[in-house]
């Protein structure tokens, strides 16, 4: 649940931050904050706090869940991975 509480919020941060960026370098018209520069910053800043919370939301994990493999060497050495509850 939390993972996708992450995804949701970063993503809109992250859109929220690059339409602030835009207007506050006057790419973006149509508001008040058009070509101040703050909101340039502001979105810089919103930007990249949605972006952590992408990455932390993409690469959290379940609880007692496991992401790794395990070599498939003791069957012929097939070169598969299998995960280490099959």
């Amino acid at each position: 649940m939390m993972r996708w509480i992450l995804l949701g919020i970063g993503l809109i941060l992250s859109l929220t931050g690059v339409i602030w960026m835009l207007q506050g370098i006057n790419q973006l018209g149509g508001s008040p904050m058009t070509g101040h520069p703050f909101w340039a910053w502001a979105g810089l800043v919103a930007l990249a706090a949605g972006l952590v919370m992408l990455y932390a939301g993409v690469h959290s994990r379940r609880v007692g869940e496991t992401h790794y493999l395990i070599p498939v060497c003791l069957n012929g050495g097939s070169g598969r991975y299998i995960h280490p509850t099959n």
